[in-house]
């Protein structure tokens, strides 16, 4: 088979949506199918790229990391027909993911669309008056859904929610993919060492960017009041973002400081190894489309503690590989992790491991591909417009573009009509 995936980030740009695309690409290729990524350009990018057709673009858009793509040149659709896809997946439902809308309809091939995250987990990012864009990219993006052959949600409780929004096409969960061998063995001795950690400590650990949407300001004063309760524990935090000052200073105001230690940003083994050192990885937010974190600390046999949300309820099952804890009830969090401290000894590894199983990027690749292969089945037998002649091909587009257009009004009135507060809480907690 032949796939394009069109994302508008890509490598060298870090985030979770770059790593689902580059990942699945390697693993899709290593089955012996082609994958041509199709991404704007970005300071950095290697030049010696294979499969990769980059995107004229503004760079650092707005002073932020982004590249916003531009007019695609001549050249782009020669490339595109020269690989001739079989199917394309888009990754986005805008810029690039209007691309991909347009060239799936001109070559009659069938159009899938990962719906990666909800913009409105993020209004709170926004002005007061510029919030109901959140609203307008999600309602986007639910259109977009309905405009393809098939959606893949991360999670059940994403699937869940596009339900409830409107999404009629078929939906299909598929996590990202974890890689099994990176998480498959650590050296957790290595990192207690580094950070001077006692080898018997109790390590109650976190993983992720230090921001308010991972739910930091309610985890925080917990780990700290698990601390007074359990003398022999220790807190590892890995990560930076916004909220690294803050919580930086809520432990130093706790007689606790001193067993609090904040690793910064981890990568590769280093990142591996953290997991390996924790006994419990506490976690609370609300924000996340699938358990990516928590399937990475069980691959590494580390249970965990979560607050029930979206994704976290896909793999946490609990007393079996953790706990989970239903609302923002910070006595039951700390009750779980002491919970957890008095069964310090029970064997978990095991179990957790066995819930990370599905997560596996094997695993993952092996659904994805099945999903391809459906689909390009379904389509077999019907004419390309874009072999046909140039009225075809033109009256294609333009159907692409009406369609792209209707969405994007309908998005906005949508947004501009519907009261964003209580869109955001319903996200925020999965309902």
């Amino acid at each position: 088979m032949h796939i394009a995936m069109f994302s508008n980030t890509y490598l060298p740009f870090v985030g979770g949506l770059t790593i689902s695309v580059a990942s699945y690409a390697e693993s899709i290729r290593k089955r012996g199918h082609r994958v041509l990524v199709v991404a704007p350009e970005f300071d950095g990018q290697a030049e010696d790229e294979t499969d990769v057709l980059r995107v004229p673009a503004i760079k650092h858009f707005a002073n932020s990391r982004f590249s916003i793509p531009l007019v695609l040149p001549g050249e782009f659709h020669d490339a595109l027909d020269d690989f001739a896809p079989d199917l394309i997946h888009a990754h986005h439902p805008y810029l690039l993911g209007d691309t991909a809308l347009r060239e799936a309809t001109t070559r009659a091939v069938p159009l899938v669309v990962t719906h990666h995250t909800h913009a409105l987990l993020y209004a709170s990012n926004l002005p007061e008056k510029l919030k109901w864009l959140a609203m307008f990219l999600d309602d986007l993006g639910i259109g977009y859904c309905n405009l393809c052959d098939a959606v893949i949600a991360p999670s059940q409780g994403v699937r869940r929610e596009l339900a409830g929004a409107g999404v009629t096409q078929p939906m299909h969960v598929i996590p990202t993919g974890l890689d099994e061998e990176r998480f498959g063995s650590g050296d957790g001795a290595a990192i207690r060492k580094r950070f001077d950690i006692p080898e018997d400590a109790y390590l109650i650990g976190h993983v992720g960017r230090l921001a308010p949407e991972k739910n930091l300001g309610f985890l925080m004063p917990v780990l700290l009041d698990a601390l007074e309760r359990l003398p022999e524990a220790h807190l590892l935090i890995v990560g930076k973002g916004d909220m690294d000052e803050e919580l930086r200073a809520m432990a130093a105001a706790s007689p606790h400081a001193d067993r609090v230690c904040f690793a910064g940003v981890s990568t590769g083994q280093d990142l591996v190894d953290a997991y390996y050192a924790m006994d419990v990885f506490a976690f609370a937010s609300y924000s996340e489309t699938q358990g990516m974190v928590l399937a990475e600390a069980m691959t590494a046999g580390t249970p965990v503690v979560a607050l029930e949300a979206r994704g976290v309820e896909d793999i946490l099952e609990d007393g079996v590989n953790g706990r989970m804890i239903s609302g923002e009830d910070s006595e039951a969090f700390t009750e779980a992790l002491v919970w957890m401290h008095e069964r310090r000894s029970d064997d978990w590894s095991e179990r957790c491991r066995k819930s990370a199983e599905p997560f596996g990027m094997q695993s993952c690749t092996t659904r994805v591909l099945a999903l391809y292969e459906d689909l390009i089945a379904s389509r077999a037998g019907e004419p390309a417009p874009r072999d046909e002649g140039s009225l075809q091909r033109l009256l294609s587009a333009a159907t692409a573009q009406y369609d792209i257009g209707a969405n994007a009004i309908n998005a906005v009135i949508s947004a501009l009509s519907t009261p964003v507060d209580a869109w955001e809480e319903h996200y925020r907690h999965g309902d």
